[in-house]
């Protein structure tokens, strides 16, 4: 019998690793449900291609816009009166990427071996998040699979576009910083040396902060090499940063500090929280498998843990509107109108209706934020030209005063 490597959500939100000795991979889902744990990711162990994860569904892993074009699809096809199996085979030959195809394929393959399809994609966590997961999962236990991926069009739709306006608002910043930085090598380049050569043609006096000048530019100059090392390992080394848990709790408790800034992750965190949580109650899962999954999807530590200590004081009996009031960092609207929608049973028309509310409260903060972002840039650029220029002319001022 095959053993299985898995992770589990517990529903207090814990994460719980283990292995388990099962015939196959909807065996060990049905084992990890029946004791109320909630499956993240499951492989085989020793099987190499499974122990790599995403590796084997090509060089890289499903785009957003992929995601909502196979939920899309696959519901067009079951209202077109399709089966899943016949849905897959349409699929299969118009996948434009491998990583889609090879989904696909496997997908199929284990639907025809009676693995239902969110076993498949559990066992892929990379691929889907967990809500995909969660509502496939839903829609099969009680035949509204047609509903459930309807639902969740709706979420990886909006997800989508949310995530094309924060991109979208970082464009121009980041043009600006790309001329910036492209303007200061041509000059520490090619620019700078040549002015350093005139004045010591001229024997002019240097000021300190011209010498400070002419040495950045001679370190420019001189390691290239050394200088594309420093930069690949910062980048390098702040990006694996950020991924890690502390860089991740830094980055939230940096953020309390600028006031824009914390408000745009505020409402961000704001908006996932309660879409996914809207979405997942929608779809038929329950209130604490749709904090489970929102406390991995809200993007915040801060927000995460707080939506784990409430989790728990739901699973002691507390309301839920009560257990997130609880906690600062939701605002008193928002718990006091879930509350409402608690006591009259329309509580994920009252999660959606927030996540709308918080979305283009959002999109006026992250503008917002992009307006400071550019006049900060645009005074640093100011700045680093007015000392260059200064640099610059004071020689030649002092070199022509002593004529």
């Amino acid at each position: 019998m095959p053993t299985f490597i898995f992770e589990a959500s517990d529903q207090g939100g814990a994460i719980i690793r283990g292995e388990r000795d099962a015939m196959s991979v909807t065996a060990v889902i049905a084992s990890l449900r029946r004791e109320e744990l909630i499956p993240i990711h499951i492989e085989q162990k020793g099987i190499v291609g499974e122990a790599r994860g995403l590796s084997i569904f090509g060089s890289r892993r499903l785009t957003g816009l992929e995601r909502i074009i196979f939920v899309r699809n696959l519901r067009t096809a079951l209202r077109a009166g399709l089966t899943l199996l016949e849905a897959l085979d349409a699929f299969i030959p118009d996948a434009d990427s491998p990583a889609l195809r090879n989904l696909l394929v496997r997908a199929r393959h284990n639907l025809e071996n009676g693995q239902p399809l969110s076993a498949t994609f559990a066992a892929m966590p990379g691929v889907f998040p967990p809500i995909v997961v969660g509502m496939l999962r839903v829609g099969e236990e009680t035949g509204r699979l047609e509903q459930s991926l309807g639902e969740l069009n709706r979420y990886l739709t909006r997800e989508y576009e949310l995530a094309r306006t924060v991109k979208s608002a970082l464009v121009y910043p980041a043009i600006l910083m790309g001329m910036a930085g492209t303007m200061m090598f041509a000059m520490l380049f090619f620019i700078v040396p040549n002015l350093k050569k005139l004045f010591s043609n001229l024997g002019a006096d240097i000021a300190p902060f011209t010498q400070l000048l002419f040495s950045v530019s001679d370190a420019v100059r001189y390691n290239v090499v050394l200088d594309i090392a420093i930069v690949a390992v910062v980048v390098l080394g702040a990006r694996a940063f950020m991924r890690s848990g502390t860089g991740r709790r830094f980055v939230s408790l940096a953020s309390q500090r600028v006031p824009a800034l914390r408000t745009v992750i505020m409402m961000l965190a704001l908006v996932r929280f309660t879409r996914t949580m809207g979405g997942s109650i929608a779809s038929g899962l329950s209130a604490m498998e749709a904090m489970s999954i929102a406390s991995d999807t809200v993007g915040d530590e801060r927000y995460r843990a707080a939506i784990v200590e409430a989790q728990a004081r739901v699973r002691e009996g507390a309301p839920l509107a009560q257990s997130l009031g609880r906690s600062p960092l939701f605002p008193h609207f928002l718990t006091s109108l879930l509350a409402v929608g608690e006591r009259a049973g329309s509580f994920e028309e009252m999660f959606l209706t927030f996540a709308d509310f918080y979305e283009e409260e959002a999109e006026r903060a992250l503008k917002t934020l992009m307006s400071i972002l550019e006049i900060i840039i645009l005074a640093v650029l100011g700045f680093i030209v007015a000392f260059v220029a200064l640099s610059m002319l004071y020689p030649i001022y002092q070199f022509f005063g002593t004529l």
